[in-house]
């Protein structure tokens, strides 16, 4: 089960509020209960978003965690297309938009596969931040 795999810490990204929030929606998403593993999808989408401006405004600021990770640029593509993915992801489901029209979240697979996503892409971001900074 994708629960049990999710890493107890993300490497720090140098913002106390932000590593927080982080450690909540992780906190969040191992509970049984489904209500607030969605919750948790909705922390780690505002964790994504804080994180994308930690370099600066967008959309410099991602475009700058995109070279720290990528020294290629095919990588670097493939980076900003699941960046891009997972911002429509966050718009269109139930987790950062509850007006009609949005797609709801209907059980926990949905919730590991969409929550096991975005982790890795801010883990990969995170890691590549601490070991410039």
């Amino acid at each position: 089960m994708v629960r049990e795999r999710i890493a107890s810490a993300l490497p720090s990204s140098g913002d106390l509020g932000l590593d927080q929030r982080l450690a909540r929606a992780i906190d969040l998403y191992r509970s049984p209960d489904l209500t607030e593993r969605t919750d948790a999808l909705e922390k780690l989408w505002d964790g994504w978003a804080e994180l994308k401006t930690l370099r600066g405004p967008l959309p410099k600021g991602i475009e700058r965690l995109i070279a720290e990770v990528a020294h290629d640029a095919r990588y670097a593509d493939e980076l900003g297309s699941d960046a891009q993915a997972l911002n429509k992801i966050g718009n269109d489901f139930h987790i950062r938009h509850f007006e009609k029209g949005k797609i709801p979240i209907q059980d926990s697979e949905q919730v590991d596969y969409f929550f096991g996503r975005l982790f890795n892409l801010i883990w990969l971001f995170l890691r590549s931040m601490s070991s410039v900074t």
